[in-house]
C-alpha cells in the first residue's frame, strides 16, 4: 500500500516540476490507469493458473527495481518526462497482474470466521494510508526531493517481497481450457450478469472521473502557493474524506 501511494505522489509532483503542464499530468493519469484496466482480466486468469506467491514475489520485485531506477535517475539529475511516463505505465501493468493474485490470496490465508473482520481491517489500513502517507510524503519531498520518496517506495516493495517469501505455496488450479478461453468466459459472464456489469461500470466511472482530481493536485497546490507540503496535504484530504465516508456508511448500515 505504502509503495503505491509513494510512487503516485512522487510521479505527479515530478511531472509538474519538470513541465508545469496540466495536460501532461492527465497523460500521466492515463498511463497509470489504462494498462491496469487492460491487464486486470488477464491477471485474474494468471492468478487462477499460477502459484499466487510466485506472482506476488515477481510483481513486488519488479516494482522495487522500477522505483529504484526512478530514484537513481532522479538523484543523478538525468530523469526525463518519458522516464516517468514509462515507469507509470509499467507499474500500472504490474499492478494489473499483482492485484488479482493479492485479493485471491486473502481467503486462503484467513479463517472463514475471521474473513469479514480481515476485510474491514484491510480497508481501514488502506484508507488510513491514504490519509497519512501523502502528508508525510509531501513533507519529505519538500525536504529532500522526489528521489527519496521513490527510494522509500522501493524499500517498501522489497519488504513486501520478503513477506511473500515467508508464505506457504499457493498453487493455481489446473484448467482444461486456454487462457484466452478463460478470459472470454470472464468477459461473457460480466456482460450477462447485471450485478457485475453494474459494478464494472461504477468502477470505470469512479476511476476515470471520481479520482481524476488527484492528478491535478500539483496544479492546485501551486495556485495556492503551498508547494510540495500543500500537495501532500491536499492528497491527504481525499484520504480523510474516504475515512469519514467509511465511518458514515458503517454507522448508517448499523442503524438500517
Amino acid at each position: 500500500m505504502g509503495g503505491t501511494q509513494l510512487i503516485t505522489l512522487g510521479q505527479g509532483w515530478l511531472i509538474f516540476e519538470l513541465t508545469h503542464s496540466a495536460w501532461l499530468l492527465g497523460v500521466l493519469g492515463a498511463a497509470a490507469s489504462i494498462p491496469n484496466i487492460v491487464m486486470t482480466l488477464g491477471g485474474g486468469v494468471i492468478a487462477d493458473r499460477v502459484d499466487r506467491r510466485q506472482i506476488l514475489r515477481l510483481t513486488s520485485g519488479l516494482s522495487a527495481v522500477l522505483l529504484a531506477v526512478l530514484a537513481w535517475l532522479d538523484w543523478q539529475g538525468s530523469i526525463a518526462v518519458w522516464h516517468v511516463l514509462t515507469a507509470a505505465a509499467l507499474f500500472s501493468l504490474i499492478t494489473g497482474i499483482d492485484w488479482p493474485a493479492r485479493v485471491s490470496l486473502y481467503p486462503r490465508l484467513i479463517d472463514r470466521s475471521a474473513f469479514m473482520s480481515a476485510v474491514a481491517l484491510n480497508s481501514f489500513v488502506w484508507q488510513v494510508s491514504r490519509l497519512a502517507i501523502p502528508a508525510a510524503g509531501g513533507l519529505l519531498i519538500a525536504a529532500t526531493g522526489t528521489a527519496t520518496v521513490f527510494a522509500l517506495g522501493s524499500l517498501g516493495f522489497l519488504a513486501m517481497f520478503w513477506v511473500v517469501t515467508t508464505l506457504p505455496a499457493q498453487p493455481g488450479n489446473a484448467t482444461p481450457g486456454s487462457a484466452l478461453q478463460d478470459m472470454g468466459e470472464g468477459i461473457a459472464y460480466i456482460a450477462t450478469t447485471p450485478l457485475f456489469r453494474t459494478l464494472m461500470l461504477l468502477t470505470f466511472v469512479a476511476m476515470f472521473f471520481g479520482q481524476s482530481y488527484t492528478q491535478l493536485m500539483p496544479v492546485f497546490s501551486t495556485l495556492l502557493g503551498s508547494g510540495e507540503t500543500g500537495y501532500g496535504y491536499l492528497l491527504s484530504a481525499g484520504g480523510l474524506g474516504s475515512v469519514l465516508g467509511t465511518l458514515l456508511v458503517g454507522s448508517v448500515t448499523q442503524h438500517a
